[in-house]
């Protein structure tokens, strides 16, 4: 069930309203929290270009895989943002949700090569 500080994250997100996206997350709002389209906060940075919000929720651990009831990841959301007028925000955070998965994908290899006994 959504708390609603995990229902005000993602309306603050999607106004663009740092500082009250912190205030949500330290009042213990979930930063994965699914809205019922499916959508996390972190979508909806990749789709309005909410860069500093979308650098914020991943420095907090936002995950990038979850998909919306569509099938769409963030990083999804960053290429359907960039079917309007171009928008150097979002192309930013799609770089930067690229590098993320790439770094979680890196250290889950790692993770697994260093639990393998030679």
């Amino acid at each position: 069930m959504k708390s609603y500080w995990d229902e005000r994250l993602i309306n603050e997100t999607i106004k663009g309203k740092l500082e009250s996206v912190k205030a949500c997350i330290q009042r213990g709002a979930n930063i994965n929290a699914q809205n019922d389209a499916g959508n996390t906060a972190l979508h909806y940075t990749a789709r309005f270009g909410r860069l500093n919000i979308c650098k914020l929720l991943l420095e907090k651990g936002a995950d990038v895989h979850i998909k919306n009831m569509k099938g769409d990841t963030p990083y999804d959301m960053a290429e359907q943002g960039l079917v309007v007028p171009i928008h150097m925000d979002i192309l930013k955070i799609a770089n930067l949700l690229k590098a993320h998965i790439k770094n979680n994908i890196s250290k889950k290899i790692r993770d697994k090569l260093n639990d393998i006994e030679i």
